[in-house]
């Protein structure tokens, strides 16, 4: 009675976590299809929305393998118990064929009756077996369908975090220059030291570029430089700014400060204390260059604001 008692329990016992195993199995395959959606589908649509929906369908896989994994364990460790309980009904039923075998001789059919039931004892100790060598199996493929779905997740936080610095990158190169207001006390009173410098403007004309402009012409005027029109008289396209100042149109890049050769020994050093006052105030792209011998206005040191890149 009280073997037939722990089989019952124990084998209660199994059908729950056999059942647990299917639900883990269940949450594998939701995670899979989340995993196959998001990378194969592109959905949902919307990136940040796709890659959390990405990282929960991969957190819900790695759940599902876990929960699996538990329940292949439990399962193993429950046929293990299944496995003694029917060596126990085996033996019993041994003794039992052997007392009848001393008590009952003449009665084969008795005989015949135990014999039938240790062999029935020793097929289910064959299934459990096999059993038993299957949850092993299933283990092992948990393991790595585990590692598989941690080798994802890392691949997914390499992707976001690719993406984060790329956005990062994006967004200095649509930053506007600006020039650093907290600097420009100590990088106006550097420039006095060569004021009445005659400078001309040239631009290549965007919102931007003009912007900066500005801020550039207030610095040199504020640093007692002065500023011309340019003494090129060919045919060109020029603005006129507030102040009456002319600038010159052109294809540039960045910020550009050119002197004439013949006239370097009055200009290099201004042009060269310009370029890096521009530097300090936080513009990158700043250039000194040499005009060509033939430009038509080699007077003035000329500051040239082209496009951000």
């Amino acid at each position: 009675m009280v073997i037939s008692w722990l089989w019952h329990i124990l084998s209660a016992s199994l059908s729950f976590w056999e059942g647990v195993e299917y639900a883990g199995t269940a949450f594998v395959i939701l995670g899979v299809v989340g995993e196959y959606l998001a990378e194969f589908w592109n959905w949902p649509k919307l990136e940040a929305t796709r890659k959390r929906f990405e990282r929960s369908s991969a957190a819900v896989l790695i759940i599902g393998l876990a929960v699996e994994l538990l329940g292949l364990v439990r399962t193993s460790q429950l046929n293990g118990q299944l496995i003694a309980t029917l060596n126990q009904q085996a033996q019993q039923a041994t003794r039992e064929a052997a007392i009848a075998n001393e008590t009952a001789k003449g009665f084969e059919s008795q005989i015949a009756a135990a014999n039938e039931k240790a062999k029935s004892a020793e097929a289910i100790v064959a299934t459990a077996d096999a059993s038993s060598k299957e949850a092993v199996v299933k283990v092992a493929n948990a393991e790595a369908r585990i590692t598989e779905a941690n080798a994802k997740a890392a691949e997914a936080e390499k992707v976001a975090e690719s993406e984060r610095l790329e956005r990062v990158k994006i967004e200095q190169r649509l930053q506007p220059r600006t020039l650093n207001s907290r600097l420009l006390p100590k990088v106006r009173e550097s420039l006095r030291q060569f004021a009445s410098t005659p400078y001309e403007l040239g631009i290549d004309a965007t919102p931007e570029s003009n912007n900066l402009l500005h801020s550039i012409d207030a610095l040199l005027r504020d640093s007692g430089w002065t500023p011309q029109n340019s003494a090129d008289t060919r045919f060109r396209f020029v603005i006129t700014l507030a102040n009456g100042t002319k600038v010159e149109q052109g294809v540039y890049s960045g910020v550009i400060v050119q002197v004439a050769r013949s006239h370097a020994d009055k200009f290099e050093r201004p042009a060269t204390a310009l370029g890096l006052a521009l530097k300090e105030l936080g513009l990158e792209n700043v250039r000194l260059e040499y005009l060509a011998d033939s430009d038509p206005s080699p007077d003035n040191i000329h500051v040239l604001v082209g496009t951000k890149d």
